[in-house]
């Protein structure tokens, strides 16, 4: 049987002769974790003394390697950046919703369909589709809005696959923008 290696972590038990000692956490395949699996199932039939004990696998675990941190900002937050300049504003509806009701300060216009396109597109295409600089992946004043949550989520998800990890969504969106800042 073949099996396809999985990095995973096993954290190992506390027991008796090691208090006062840490927890170890070693890096497993998933052969190796079957092999681990059929010793301990082996070993519950057994009895052994205190003496016998040994560290055994408790918790089986996938390790990530990226951490997506999703930061709503509200309508005094937004407002602040606002004010300070340095925010690159990014309105995800169409624009045709655009045209009729309007948009926060100086947002560029990018559909959510177009957004991963547009933020994996050269500097120099962008600046010639959008009249507009394109956001860095670094930069940390990305923030994208739609009408409500639901299109800015979603582009949020996309900028943070393409690489944008410190994007921000204001997930209330142009209908409480228009409605706080009267």
């Amino acid at each position: 049987m073949f099996f396809k290696p999985v990095l995973s972590v096993v954290r190992l038990h506390r027991v008796p002769w090691m208090l006062g000692r840490p927890l170890a956490t070693l890096p497993v395949s998933s052969v190796a974790r079957l092999h681990v699996k059929q010793a301990l199932d082996a070993a519950s039939t057994t009895r052994c003394s205190s003496s016998q004990l040994r560290p055994r696998v408790v918790a089986v675990r996938p390790v990530t390697t990226t951490s997506v941190n999703f930061q709503d900002l509200t309508y005094e937050d937004l407002e602040a950046l606002l004010q300070g300049g340095d925010i690159q504003l990014i309105d995800v509806r169409e624009p045709a919703e655009v045209a009729a009701s309007g948009k926060i300060g100086n947002a560029i216009n990018i559909p959510l369909g177009q957004v991963k396109d547009a933020l994996l597109m050269s500097d120099e295409t962008f600046q010639k589709t959008y009249h507009a600089q394109k956001p860095q992946s670094y930069d940390h004043n990305i923030v994208f809005y739609g009408a409500g949550p639901i299109k800015s989520q979603a582009a949020l998800k996309l900028a943070h696959k393409a690489g944008y990890v410190h994007a921000r969504e204001y997930s209330a969106g142009w209908d409480d923008y228009q409605k706080k800042s009267r």
